[in-house]
């Protein structure tokens, strides 16, 4: 007896269940340390191999999993700030399957970072000072304990061009504070001649943690040589309309530290400024203009040298603040503006806002009046009024504008700053009055269309537009036409129009019924016063057919064949012509100008060659017409 066990198969795969994306652990977890345990189920159930899951990583020598618990644990120190860890879950099922699911291990670091307060530091010395003086003394604070806790200093990144990058201090550190002391001569090279005689170098303070943390000073010494200046900077203000040659107030001065004799004074890297130094006694005076709205502030350096001991230099930095002064008037955007108002405009209407500008940072407020008016009693008639950002010109009252009587006015506005002594400008402003009965022109047809033959000559006139102003007739009206056009937009200039709207053949040349049947345009009507206004009206005119063109057969030559028993009346050949022209000039009929002296054969006037008498053995084997 044999007995069979007939397993389900395996449907499903293990699921993680809850898994964190992230997890933490300190940077300090011995080895075995429980970071996680990760869950999946299997839906096949437990009651079969197919349900039951186990677990493992892939690639991982840091961390293990259990297979059976899914806990991940530490194997190694931690010594990375994150861990991505794939972790995959099977079931035990045939064929097996398995899920897999990342994990994202992030070490926690309880080593805070030293602090080097300030990070930039800057000292001064002598240059005869001695060996072991102490130019820094720097305290990095870390609150850490233990190996987090122990700094290390290091003294790194030296430059001095003059010193030829070697350096002429040393690091010492005692406990957690570190000196830089002097090591070396701090005399200047022989030789060297530059505005700039220091160095620069780097002190990083680093803990002893697992994963060290730092920070780093930045030193700068400036060496002073047989002199240096009171001040390492200095600041000074001018008027920006000091005259050239003017003293700037503040001018740098030395502090002797030996007996020094030939010291002499220049600009360093002025790059063209407006100001030069006296090179004997150190004066600082303004060589060229100044002007506030285009340079503020200039930056310089005063260098003081001797030949005493060459390459000996003290530099001052010096920043010149230039004052403004009013010297920019009021600007209006343009100098004059036109405007146009209806007679009948009501009271208070604004015509015109104008506003001033003044480029000076000492400008007061702007105010507006009227310079001058014409005619003299427009303040009567108008309002010039002072408003937040300029000035508002509006009517004073409705009823004072009479175009018949005053076409135009004319106004000076005047904008004057507040500043001492006041500047100001003007604009001229003109208002032009428009007749409230004043209408642009009309013309009595929106369409007009005309004929005419296409020989033509010039001048023939082929029909008249009009056009009224106020209903009425009026000579102040000229007319013109814009370009002409065939159906197919070819350009056709062939006519013109005269002052009293007749339109006339201008070119009779381009007149051609053939090639351009139709020609359309657009009149325009203009009058001029007080202002340009205009009407338009469409123009078709159609070229009239004339018997230009002869017939002009299709072939040169037109054979026909005949049978000695047709019958008279038969068709022999079909004559064919075209005729350009149209209509009834186009109508063609044939007729026989030479039959050969016979009268077998004849033409109808539709072209029609047909037998018109009887052919024997004694015919002709051909004919000619």
């Amino acid at each position: 007896e044999i007995q069979v066990a007939v397993l389900p198969p395996n449907q499903y795969c293990p699921t993680f269940t809850n898994l964190p994306n992230e997890v933490t652990v300190s940077e300090l977890a011995l080895p075995g340390t429980s970071v996680v345990t990760v869950r999946a189920t299997d839906d096949d159930g437990n009651s079969t191999s197919n349900g039951v899951v186990t677990y493992s990583l892939s690639a991982s020598a840091i961390f293990s999993i259990d297979s059976q618990s899914g806990e991940v644990t530490t194997v190694l120190s931690l010594t990375a700030e994150t861990y991505i860890l794939i972790v995959i879950a099977s079931d035990n099922g045939s064929p097996q399957c398995s899920t897999k699911a990342t994990l994202h291990v992030r070490v926690h670091s309880s080593n805070t970072v030293p602090v080097c307060d300030p990070s930039n530091v800057a000292t001064s010395l002598r240059y005869d000072v001695a060996v072991s003086t102490v130019v820094l003394e720097l305290r990095a604070e870390d609150p850490d304990n233990g190996s987090d806790g122990q700094l290390t200093y290091t003294y790194s990144n030296f430059r001095s061009a003059f010193l030829h990058n070697v350096s002429p201090f040393r690091l010492v550190q005692r406990n957690r504070v570190a000196y830089v002391e002097v090591m070396s001569s701090l005399a200047q090279p022989s030789g060297s001649n530059s505005a700039f005689y220091g160095a620069s170098f780097e002190v990083v303070v680093r803990d002893s943690g697992v994963r060290p943390k730092s920070c780093s000073y930045s030193a700068t010494v400036t060496i002073t040589q047989l002199f240096e200046f009171k001040h390492l900077k200095l600041v000074s203000t001018v008027r920006e309309d000091v005259a050239a040659g003017s003293t700037v107030s503040t001018t740098p001065s030395l502090t002797l530290l030996t007996n020094v004799t030939g010291v002499t004074y220049e600009l360093y890297n002025t790059h063209d400024l407006p100001f030069s130094v006296d090179s004997r006694t150190g004066r600082l005076t303004v060589s060229s203009s100044l002007d506030y709205e285009t340079a503020r502030t200039y930056n310089m350096s005063v260098v003081a040298k001797t030949d005493q001991i060459p390459g000996t230099v003290a530099v001052v930095s010096l920043l010149v603040n230039v004052k403004d002064v009013n010297d920019n008037p009021p600007h209006f955007p343009f100098s004059r503006y036109t405007v146009y108002v209806r007679e009948d405009a009501a009271t208070g209407v604004k015509m015109l806002s104008l506003t001033a500008t003044d480029v000076d940072s000492v400008r007061a407020a702007v105010e507006y009046s009227v310079f001058s008016q014409t005619p003299p009693d427009s303040s009567s008639v108008f309002k010039v009024e002072d408003v937040d950002d300029g000035v508002d010109i509006t009517l004073a009252r409705d009823g004072l504008l009479n175009y018949q009587m005053t076409p135009v006015y004319e106004l000076v506005i005047k904008a004057t700053d507040k500043a001492d002594p006041n500047l100001f400008s003007h604009a001229n402003v003109r208002l032009v009055v428009e007749a409230v009965n004043f209408t642009k022109p009309v013309f009595l047809d929106r369409l007009y269309r005309g004929m005419i033959l296409e020989n033509a000559p010039n001048g023939s006139p082929v029909l008249r537009v009009k056009a009224l102003v106020d209903g009425k007739p009026s000579t102040s009206v000229s007319y013109r036409l814009t370009t002409q056009w065939s159906p197919s937009g070819q350009t056709v200039s062939a006519f013109g129009v005269s002052n009293n709207g007749e339109i006339e053949v201008a070119n009779s040349s381009l007149l051609d019924y053939e090639s351009v049947p139709q020609i359309q345009f657009t009149a325009i009507a203009s009058i001029t016063t007080p202002r340009l206004r205009t009407a338009q009206t469409t123009v078709i005119i159609r070229l009239d057919d004339v018997n230009d063109n002869r017939p002009l057969f299709t072939s040169d030559a037109f054979t026909g064949a005949v049978s000695l028993d047709d019958p008279i009346g038969t068709t022999i050949a079909t004559l064919t012509a075209t005729d350009a022209d149209s209509g009834s000039n186009a109508d063609i009929t044939f007729d026989v100008v030479d039959g050969g002296n016979n009268e077998l054969f004849t033409v109808t006037t539709s072209g029609f060659v047909t037998l018109n008498g009887s052919l024997d053995e004694t015919s002709y084997d051909h004919y000619i017409m």
